[in-house]
């Protein structure tokens, strides 16, 4: 569960501002906190989404909730949300600036010829990221065999992207349990049926590779309520990498299982044991992820625990958690988790640019002073910076989201720092970094 300073929370939360002069209390005692949003400024990769909820059969509520929550998301961290039910909408046009592709409550295959063609090609080849919500992975045509044949010239993309479809699904309201996923390779999950086959990768919150999805959520939740999808196999099962067309999809990674018996999956259905509910996957150089959670306004509301989910899967598949790991190093991404995630596409080395080991002299002068017992920059733009600060072995210190402006300074409390070598960095509302390493004597 997410952790964070009492004192600093507690001042970030009264909005406590004097003279221009940002204060935040000494790092030491933590909390554990709720649902916790993203801090209200964040710089992100996603600067673009696609979010396409043409429907077939229904006209799901949902789907208002979700663009609701999107243009919600597109404001606060300053990306752009192009929506649309347009039949013919989705072609390499239109998404040739996006870094995700949103499918929203369709109940079908919602793409002509044209559309498969270019989302397929926008994740296989280009490397991006398609999350398919609730019905949207519904009823997408894939010849199945007791369940959906992914191998099948006939399965098409977006039912490969979903791996198992809606089969049945409890009332709406139904009440449930469910919990961040954190089953490890080689172990039986939790509550499996007998003779359930053994996890061969580290799923969710155990993979590094999408564990800051769950940055800020619990990791169990009661008394959710949805129309809880069940499956005509267990998606768990999936458990190996499959080539398709001569592109490798990797094994799913599920990240949100629910506990069938706080919901009692619908009599006509399959028990499952352990019960996914949401996951993702490689596929080709791009990453694919369904969460089928989200029937009810409830889950996509102001602050809800599910819109934040969604955001940060978000993240995940426009690639936020991947990059430069080494504070030394300028392009050094606070964020990340992994160095690579798709091999062959991702930088293999992409720390490039060694930050340069100031004196106290050399710092005043760039307006960053560190000492042993506190940090002061200045902030003189307007607008959100993101500062700092780690030790020479990358360990986080002091990491803040503020507001600059004239004469505006962020002056934090860090006592005890010892003689050594750190790290300051500065994001500058408009696009700048200023990384200085700065040796203390």
């Amino acid at each position: 569960m997410k952790t964070q300073n009492k004192k600093s929370g507690i001042l970030a939360a009264l909005g406590l501002a004097a003279f221009g002069v940002l204060a935040f209390g000494a790092l030491g005692s933590r909390v554990e906190a709720q649902v916790i949003p993203p801090p209200t400024v964040i710089k992100t990769n996603v600067k673009k989404v696609l979010l396409y909820d043409r429907r077939l059969t229904n006209n799901h509520p949902a789907y208002q909730a979700v663009r609701r929550a999107y243009r919600r998301l597109a404001l606060r961290y300053n990306f752009q949300v192009d929506s649309s039910a347009v039949t013919g909408y989705v072609t390499a046009s239109t998404l040739a600036d996006v870094q995700v592709a949103v499918f929203s409550q369709g109940d079908g295959q919602v793409l002509n010829t044209t559309g498969e063609t270019a989302i397929r090609n926008f994740v296989e080849v280009q490397g991006k990221g398609v999350l398919m919500l609730h019905a949207a992975g519904a009823f997408v045509p894939c010849p199945t065999n007791g369940e959906e044949n992914l191998s099948d010239a006939g399965c098409q993309f977006l039912a490969q992207v979903a791996v198992r479809q809606y089969y049945h699904h409890n009332n709406d309201g139904c009440v449930a349990t469910i919990y961040m996923d954190s089953v490890v390779a080689g172990q039986v999950p939790p509550n499996a049926l007998s003779g359930a086959p053994a996890a061969t990768i580290n799923h969710g919150l155990a993979n590094a590779e999408t564990k800051n999805i769950f940055v800020g959520l619990p990791r169990t939740k009661t008394g959710m309520t949805d129309e809880w999808y069940t499956f005509r196999a267990n998606p768990r099962a999936t458990n190996t990498s499959m080539v398709f067309n001569g592109v490798t999809h990797g094994p799913l990674n599920i990240l949100v299982s629910g506990l069938e018996s706080s919901f009692n999956p619908a009599a006509t259905s399959p028990t499952l044991g352990n019960h996914p509910l949401a996951w993702t996957r490689k596929m080709g150089n791009g990453l694919g992820a369904y969460n089928s959670m989200g029937h009810s306004d409830i889950y996509i509301r102001h602050d809800s625990l599910m819109q934040w989910f969604d955001w940060n899967l978000t993240r995940y598949l426009a690639r936020d958690y991947v990059g430069c790991m080494d504070p030394a190093y300028v392009e050094y991404n606070p964020e990340a988790s992994v160095t690579v995630l798709s091999p062959g596409f991702d930088d293999p080395s992409p720390c490039k640019t060694t930050t340069p080991i100031l004196g106290r002299a050399g710092a005043a002068a760039q307006g960053i002073t560190l000492t042993g017992n506190g940090l002061r920059v200045a902030t003189p733009e307007t607008g959100a910076y993101r500062v700092l600060v780690a030790d020479a072995r990358g360990k986080r210190l002091f990491f803040r989201q503020v507001q600059g402006g004239h004469d505006r300074f962020l002056q934090a409390d860090l006592p005890g720092l010892a003689k050594g070598t750190y790290l300051v960095r500065l994001d500058a509302p408009r696009g700048g970094t200023h990384s200085t390493r700065i040796n203390l004597q």
